[in-house]
């Protein structure tokens, strides 16, 4: 990383995160206050509400106690198994929690015709011992979930592994809440359509996206586990995450499987990163309070490289400047900024777009706001930041600010960009071992011109 940096913040949890390499800034207990979901007491509620009920628990290390009651905003409910299931339905207990009963005039559940219906948000229940939520399937033949559940005397709320044999072994039969309706289409809020910086596969195979809620501002997350079906939750409810504003949110995953997204905060422009660890629970960062990041308009990308440090690239909205904030894998946040150390011009229009080539160059492609050249800044593996104008070096099109880099699969790196001048499409692009050049890819290709 740079040599230079223009501000170098230290903090106590810096021995925590050389020895997790994970984000460890923020406890999830700091989100627990935050309401989980939308639904009503008694009312209607999504899979993705129940499961993120059940993990606020979790997250909060709620002790199991037969005896004793947890209040927080999801309400209040006795410490033990059915307590935590009454609560991550959202059913109304008033401070206490019904028996659940296999008589179909149970009012609350219904059962199952086999285990094999069993879906995120359902529940395994042997009436005279024990019950716990079910998350979902591990395999492909149901031979394994991963449930939730207050288990006994000496535990936390937490989730594992159930196999089948001990569901059958242990009498439990499936249920279902008679008032879930499924995640979906129907279940994501609407959010503008804002590229594809936020998708990503996260380490266990599931595809994840991140959007900003067009109504709220509220972080949102859309995945689909593998041999699952597609769910949605709000990070802002679940993680404390603050409305953003800009453009779209940034995922990432680091090396450690780490994954998260990088927003602004839409009151105060602040960076923030959300993000859950490989086997934690979701959590949030204000990197401009506690690290120096520059302030940011939104418009942010994200890329990690070879050693695994996480870096997110920036336009500062208080002084127009490239910014760099990064974290090493072990070491501490950092920022750098990029035109006061590198002579990237003030960047405008859209978000920096970064990359990193299969040599181990990190950069990023931006547009200069005095002229509209298209901008490359990059470090090589072993060497310092460098920029070029690939404008004036190698005729690419100047561009309003909205480019997108990609590395091919011949590992050529190729920038596309909206010609400013024309609204054509426009492809910049390094082969390896050779010279940059560009292509009129509606000329070329007929692609008509962008809006």
């Amino acid at each position: 990383m740079p040599a230079k940096v223009s501000k170098l913040v230290r903090v106590a949890l810096a021995a925590a995160i050389a020895t997790s390499g994970a984000i460890a800034v923020e406890a999830f207990t700091t989100a627990s206050a935050h309401a989980v979901g939308v639904s009503a007491v008694g009312g209607s509620i999504t899979r993705s509400e129940i499961l993120a009920r059940a993990q606020s628990w979790v997250g909060q290390g709620v002790p199991y106690n037969q005896g004793a009651y947890w209040t927080d905003s999801n309400g209040t409910y006795r410490q033990d198994c059915s307590g935590f299931v009454s609560m991550a339905w959202h059913i109304n207990t008033a401070g206490t929690n019904l028996g659940f009963t296999t008589d179909s005039a149970d009012p609350y559940e219904t059962q199952l015709g086999s285990l094999d219906d069993l879906r995120p948000g359902d529940a395994l229940n042997n009436i005279s011992t024990h019950m716990v939520l079910f998350g979902r399937w591990t395999d492909s033949g149901h031979s394994t979930a991963v449930i939730y559940e207050e288990a006994h005397t000496g535990t936390n709320a937490r989730s594992r592994t159930m196999s089948r044999s001990e569901m059958t072994g242990g009498g439990f039969l499936p249920f279902r809440y008679k008032k879930v309706i499924e995640d979906g289409p129907t279940g994501t809020p609407v959010s503008k359509p804002l590229g594809n910086k936020g998708s990503i596969i996260a380490s266990d195979g599931n595809q994840v996206t991140f959007t900003r809620d067009a109504g709220s501002g509220h972080l949102q997350i859309t995945y689909l586990p593998v041999n699952g079906s597609w769910a949605t939750a709000d990070l802002s409810s679940t993680a404390g995450t603050a409305p953003s504003g800009g453009g779209a949110p940034a995922a990432f995953r680091q090396n450690n499987g780490t994954l998260g997204a990088v927003t602004a905060d839409a009151q105060d422009g602040h960076l923030r990163i959300t993000y859950k660890p490989a086997n934690g629970a979701w959590a949030t960062a204000d990197l401009t309070s506690s690290f120096g990041a520059p302030v940011s308009d939104g418009d942010v990308s994200t890329q990690v490289d070879a050693v695994g440090t996480l870096s997110i690239f920036s336009r500062n909205s208080a002084n127009g400047h490239a910014g760099l904030t990064y974290l090493p894998t072990s070491g501490v946040w950092s920022t750098f900024d990029l035109t006061d150390n590198v002579g990237t011009p003030a960047p405008g229009g859209g978000a920096p777009a970064a990359f990193l080539q299969n040599n181990g160059t990190l950069g990023v492609v931006t547009a200069d706001a005095a002229n509209g050249h298209l901008r490359i800044t990059y470090k090589p593996a072993a060497g310092g930041w460098a920029t070029s104008d690939l404008t004036s070096g190698f005729n690419a099109a100047t561009s309003d600010g909205n480019v997108s880099s990609v590395i091919g699969g011949d590992v050529t790196l190729a920038i596309y960009s909206r010609n400013a001048s024309t609204g054509h499409l426009n492809l910049a692009y390094l082969p390896t071992g050779g010279a940059w050049g560009t292509t009129d890819m509606t000329g070329e290709a007929g692609t008509p011109a962008l809006g």
